[in-house]
C-alpha cells in the first residue's frame, strides 16, 4: 500500500500512533507514502509556498481547500497527478 499525501510523514506519524495504540508491540503503520509537498519542492524549489491551497490554484484544481474527506482526498488525488505530469513534461522522476 502506498499513501499519497501532501506532508506526508506528518500524517503517517498518526498511523504509527494509532497501530500503536492497537498493537503496543507494532514498531509502527508499516507503509509506503509519496509526500505532495516534496514533490512540489523538488519540482519547483524557487516558489515561497507549497501549501495544498497554492497548487490547487496553481494546478487550477479548484478555487479552494474545502476540508471534506472526500474533496480533500479528490484534491490532493489531482494534485499529485498534475505534479506527476509536471515531472514528466520536464524529463524528470520524482517521488518514489
Amino acid at each position: 500500500m502506498t499513501i499519497i499525501a501532501h506532508n506526508a510523514e506528518f500524517d503517517v506519524s498518526f498511523l504509527d500512533a494509532a497501530e500503536r495504540v492497537y498493537d503496543p508491540t507494532a514498531s509502527g503503520f508499516d507503509c509506503r507514502w509519496l509526500c505532495t509537498k516534496e514533490m512540489s519542492w523538488e519540482l519547483n524549489p524557487q516558489k515561497r509556498h507549497h501549501r495544498v491551497t497554492d497548487l490547487i490554484a496553481d494546478y487550477h484544481i479548484g478555487d479552494t481547500e474545502e476540508h471534506r474527506a472526500l474533496t480533500d482526498a479528490i484534491q490532493e488525488q489531482m494534485i499529485y497527478g498534475a505534479l506527476c505530469h509536471e515531472a514528466t513534461m520536464r524529463g524528470k522522476w520524482i517521488g518514489q
